[in-house]
């Protein structure tokens, strides 16, 4: 219903909000210009929606998604929800993600824990380049993978020949150069491709829920 709204009424429509979460009017310049709505400055500076005269917090907004999600959950489970775990992009400031648990809890669940997932937001750019193209444009952003990866094995004290195998995580797995660079760190070991890589963000966050619930 949100989605078919926002054709006629796009300055109505909000979306993309938990970008503005904890975030300053002074810090938003390029995200504001990329909505269809009104973003301007609240108490203190801090990024406000101006809907029909009327202004709404970032978080207003991201607690009426997580009310519906919460809503969803239980009916599908048959039980009430009271407690969740919350992903937020990996860059969000200690404000963004404090802010997102405020939201959390006025939506209603005990937010336990805040995690996973980067993303750079929409650039509402369409065009179309040959993949070596695209290969040696995002080649440096490639190669910027290897140190977290190098990190993250050496924090767990394994090596390549210690891998069962590789999950990958996140849209942007899906570029064969991607798979690739997974195939150079792992000793030629192929990923697996068995889960969707938007879902497993999703499913990484249920798993931190069901360990928490020991």
């Amino acid at each position: 219903m949100a989605r078919r709204q926002a054709v006629p009424n796009p300055q109505s429509a909000l979306y993309s909000a938990k970008r503005f979460v904890g975030r300053r009017l002074d810090e938003i310049d390029v995200e504001a210009k990329q909505v269809s709505y009104e973003v301007v400055s609240g108490p203190e500076g801090a990024a406000r929606f101006s809907v029909r005269g009327k202004q709404y917090a970032p978080e207003e907004i991201s607690a009426a998604v997580l009310r519906k999600l919460v809503d969803d959950a239980a009916k599908q489970l048959g039980e009430k929800i009271t407690q969740a775990v919350i992903t937020v992009p990996a860059y969000s400031s200690d404000a963004q993600r404090q802010t997102t648990k405020d939201a959390g809890r006025i939506a209603g669940p005990d937010v336990l824990r805040i995690v996973t997932a980067d993303a750079a937001g929409p650039k509402h750019l369409t065009t179309t380049v040959t993949r070596s193209t695209f290969e040696q444009l995002t080649g440096d952003l490639v190669e910027r993978c290897m140190g977290p990866v190098g990190q993250a094995m050496a924090d767990g004290k394994v090596t390549p020949d210690d891998l069962d195998g590789v999950i990958l995580v996140g849209g942007s797995t899906r570029i064969p150069v991607m798979q690739a660079l997974v195939r150079r760190l792992t000793g030629g070991k192929d990923p697996d491709m068995s889960v969707d890589p938007d879902e497993v963000v999703a499913l990484g966050a249920a798993v931190q829920a069901a360990v928490l619930q020991g």
